[in-house]
């Protein structure tokens, strides 16, 4: 099999860069035995975020564990949340890649949604939540208490668990068989306090800009589209990109199918948030160095690039807060997860130096990549050149994307309740590892207050009152 950049997926990548497969086909053999359950009790009829943890856990499992999903559920109840409106529970668990299935296997790892009857599987992790925080435990009696109207916990339940079971597989000593979870209220504090839970969601962006729509900005859509809007197109999103699809795409992009190979990410994008009501404008050119917000453009932004200079042109365009999610690339730090926020205690320019030489030593897969290629008549120069381009880019799992995705949008919720004067949690920087979850650091903003960037209130919520923030274009 030939290593080529356009169709290697990123989460495959992983058996090459870190030395468990020394060959393509060794990795395609090794995954092929990565299979994971998902145990689906009747509550999620009834519940969006159960909903929300559902979809998720399909939508990135599918992309990491190449050996299948198998979800055993009870009944078929029409579902109402996010992705998955409209559509049964059958419909929703086929569309998205898995399998159903009446039996699970006591040797494969399992996630737990709701209360199935005897879940079986080796690891059993159940999904659980209460409020703004979301977790993974190990027995249904340290689940939390369930309760709030806030899925983006769901969704990030979801890419806990299936980040336990994937670094389980992998060979993970302790992952599958401990507690994890994450406060969006207070990320640096204990999970399971109840004030980790915060209040009912009462607010939501109305106006969001979001550059690149590659791995991480899909993942931004895909939580967005799970909030609780009163009416999706109470949700007005300005995408940018330039970029088309290639086959290595699917591998982490959660829109994104193996048919959209060749078309650009904006309408892929564009296309599915306007099924789901939500309101687009694009912009289809690069972000550089002369990109600069416009008076009728949000003034909030999130960025996901894995490049350093757009971060840095955008982090200068203008916007009043932007949010910019960074993921490690290499096999040993592609868990790791940095928050950004502009304009913050740090220079663009210093939180993003020049990039050095990501080569370095070619794992040994390449270097037999390398030898094949010669041996079947490629010139040394070419071979070298080809199989170098693939060792730089990035290995990505789906489930880093979307934990990061939700910590960046925690970012965008919670300063609609006040500032850091009101005692609301803001920060300039959160960094994570999914290696181990409970070391979360978060710094502090040093900015004081923000700019109104425009909000609904969510749900059937009245807006408040006293609240002296108005529903404007935050312009």
């Amino acid at each position: 099999m030939t290593i080529n950049a356009e169709t290697l997926s990123r989460t495959l990548k992983l058996e090459l860069d870190d030395g468990h497969a020394c060959t393509l086909a060794d990795a395609e053999r090794i995954t092929a035995g990565y299979i994971l359950q998902i145990d689906v009790g009747p509550q999620i009829a009834d519940n969006p975020t159960m909903q929300a943890m559902l979809l998720t856990a399909i939508n990135t499992a599918t992309r990491a564990f190449r050996g299948g999903v198998r979800v055993r559920a009870t009944g078929n109840a029409i579902l109402t949340a996010g992705w998955a409106r409209e559509r049964t529970l059958i419909q929703i668990i086929q569309a998205y890649g898995a399998t159903i299935t009446d039996h699970l296997h006591p040797d494969h790892p399992t996630l737990v949604i709701g209360t199935p009857t005897a879940p079986i599987g080796g690891p059993i992790l159940y999904l659980t939540w209460n409020g703004w925080t979301g977790a993974a435990v190990t027995h249904p009696t340290a689940r939390l208490p369930e309760h709030g109207n806030l899925p983006l916990a769901g969704v990030l339940a979801a890419a806990l668990g299936v980040s336990e079971m994937f670094q389980y597989i992998r060979g993970g000593t302790r992952t599958g068989y401990r507690d994890v979870g994450i406060s969006l209220w207070q990320p640096a504090a204990n999970w399971r306090c109840p004030r980790a839970a915060g209040p009912d969601c009462a607010f939501l962006p109305s106006r969001l800009y979001l550059a690149g729509l590659g791995h991480l900005g899909q993942a931004v859509c895909w939580a967005l589209g799970f909030l609780p809007y009163p009416h999706p197109s109470d949700l007005q999103l300005t995408p940018q990109d330039f970029d088309t699809v290639i086959e290595a795409n699917v591998s982490t992009g959660l829109l994104t199918t193996p048919g959209d190979v060749g078309r650009p990410k904006t309408r892929i994008v564009a296309q599915q948030l306007e099924d789901l009501g939500v309101k687009t404008f694009l912009i289809e050119r690069r972000v550089d160095a002369n990109t600069r917000r416009t008076q009728d453009e949000p003034i909030w932004a999130l960025a996901g690039f894995d490049k350093v200079p757009p971060r840095r042109d955008l982090a200068r365009a203008g916007f009043t807060r932007l949010i910019d999610i960074g993921l490690g690339a290499r096999a040993t730090d592609y868990l790791d997860i940095l928050i950004r926020v502009f304009p913050g205690g740090i220079d663009p320019a210093d939180a993003w130096p020049d990039p050095r030489s990501p080569h370095g030593d070619l794992a040994p897969a390449y270097r037999a990549a390398i030898e094949q290629q010669i041996r079947d008549g490629t010139a040394d120069g070419d071979a070298r050149c080809g199989v170098i381009t693939v060792a730089g880019v990035s290995v990505a799992a789906a489930f880093v994307g979307v934990t990061a995705a939700c910590l960046a949008l925690s970012e965008v919720l919670r300063p609609l309740y006040g500032d850091a004067a009101d005692g609301i949690a803001v920060h300039d920087v959160i960094a994570m590892s999914l290696a181990n979850p409970q070391r979360l650091d978060a710094a502090p903003a040093s900015t004081a207050s923000f700019d109104n960037p425009g909000y609904v209130t969510a749900g059937e919520q009245p807006a408040n009152g006293d609240d002296a923030r108005s529903a404007s274009s935050g312009q």
